[in-house]
């Protein structure tokens, strides 16, 4: 049971070239999951603090009304990029899901695509587990190359949705749905750039979750 709706928002940001030479500019460091690319150093707060409250507030306003509702939240952003590699079978994502035991209270995860000109099919995909299904990466998975794990892992899956890479577009899923990068793109594209969204709580006490509330109905 999902509490809140996997959302698509176009022309998320009013100037998204702001935002993305923000991303250009920020330091990076790998990431130190089976991910591949990059991440910030820092997260969204630390290199521009009103444009992290902007964020939050229009992700919150989607879903209550601030005029009667008082909800809390809890938000972690970051920049995330990455290089598509010259192999196709490297740039295919590794199904998972967001809520584990690293983020045991993420409600939400999502993106906002940053690139230009990155080719069809770089987005992110939405899975529907088969009944062979692996559950999880064990870590001795981690020795073995990036594109049999990824590839491996997907034939346990179903494709259900997929939301193409456009620039400043924002999708937002349960952190519990199980999903993946479409891939990264094609070697030659661009930089992949995205802004990454984890809220590890949103709750009110006035109101129930959107998905509760009509299922109450």
């Amino acid at each position: 049971m999902y509490n809140y709706p996997l959302t698509i928002i176009e022309d998320f940001f009013p100037d998204p070239d702001y935002v993305r030479k923000l991303a250009e500019a920020a330091e990076y460091t790998p990431q130190e999951t089976y991910a591949p690319g990059y991440r910030s150093v820092l997260p969204i707060e630390e290199i521009h603090e009103r444009l992290a409250t902007w964020i939050r507030h229009k992700i919150v306003l989607m879903w209550y009304d601030l005029r009667h509702h008082n909800p809390q939240s809890e938000f972690f952003m970051d920049f995330a990029k990455v290089d598509p590699f010259e192999k196709e079978e490297d740039n295919q994502g590794i199904v998972h899901i967001d809520s584990s035991i690293h983020l045991p209270t993420c409600q939400m995860a999502g993106v906002i695509y940053l690139s230009k000109g990155q080719s069809e099919d770089s987005g992110t995909s939405m899975y529907k587990p088969k009944d062979d299904a692996q559950f999880g990466v064990a870590p001795v998975d981690l020795d073995r190359p990036y594109s049999v794990l990824a590839e491996e892992q997907r034939q346990h899956f179903t494709e259900v949705i997929r939301v193409q890479n456009v620039y400043n577009r924002l999708v937002l899923y349960p952190a519990n749905m199980w999903h993946s990068q479409t891939s990264n793109g094609n070697h030659g594209d661009p930089t992949r750039y995205t802004l990454r969204i984890f809220i590890n709580y949103l709750s009110c006490n006035e109101i129930l979750p959107p998905l509760h509330r009509v299922n109450f109905l």
